[in-house]
């Protein structure tokens, strides 16, 4: 739970979804920068500051939560105010910030059995990292036809049975393509 006022973020866990405890509070001395430069600005109210919740995954061990903090601007609406932040926990309870190589997207890590898996990159190539434990990380390799032109490789799941990736493959020859350069588009593959 969030308190704007306060600036303290405290996880509530429940077996049941009838009775709730409250766990340690969220050690967000890693957005002292931008609370500061925040409220150095004449305009800042600290309630008018919202935690936004990124993603949320879990494996057989480990919660995952990303997520940042959004303030008023004071004129005409929210803005970012703290850096993305991957946050992992054993139990609900307590949560400390997770190590994620700069080069995995936080936003696009799914969880699972199998562990997490999230899209990245190595140098310029595209590639999927995975993490047992959300806390150790190493760096895959995606499929030849996920890099070639035109491929699209998007979300990838964790399962019992090990990780997908959904993607798609625009085929040219023989094939109408639909688009209109709009993101979301699809090939007619009729």
């Amino acid at each position: 739970m969030w308190n704007a006022h306060k600036r303290t973020l405290t996880p509530w866990l429940s077996a049941d979804g009838l009775t709730w405890k409250a766990g340690t509070r969220f050690d967000l001395s890693i957005w002292a920068a931008s609370f500061k430069e925040y409220d150095s600005e004449k305009w800042s109210d600290h309630d008018e500051c919202a935690v936004v919740l990124d993603n949320f995954q879990e494996d057989l061990g480990s919660l995952l939560l990303v997520d940042h903090v959004v303030c008023s601007d004071g004129k005409c609406g929210f803005s970012s105010m703290t850096p993305v932040t991957t946050w992992i926990s054993p139990d609900g309870l307590s949560w400390t910030v997770a190590t994620v190589p700069s080069t995995v997207n936080p936003i696009l890590i799914s969880g699972g059995s199998s562990g997490f898996i999230a899209l990245g990159s190595a140098g310029s190539t595209a590639t999927v990292w995975t993490s047992p434990d959300g806390r150790t990380w190493t760096q895959g390799a995606l499929p030849a036809e996920a890099l070639a032109a035109g491929a699209h490789v998007s979300d990838p799941v964790s399962f019992a049975d090990g990780f997908v990736l959904p993607g798609v493959v625009r085929l040219k020859s023989g094939h109408r393509d639909v688009s209109d350069g709009c993101p979301g588009d699809v090939t007619d593959l009729s």
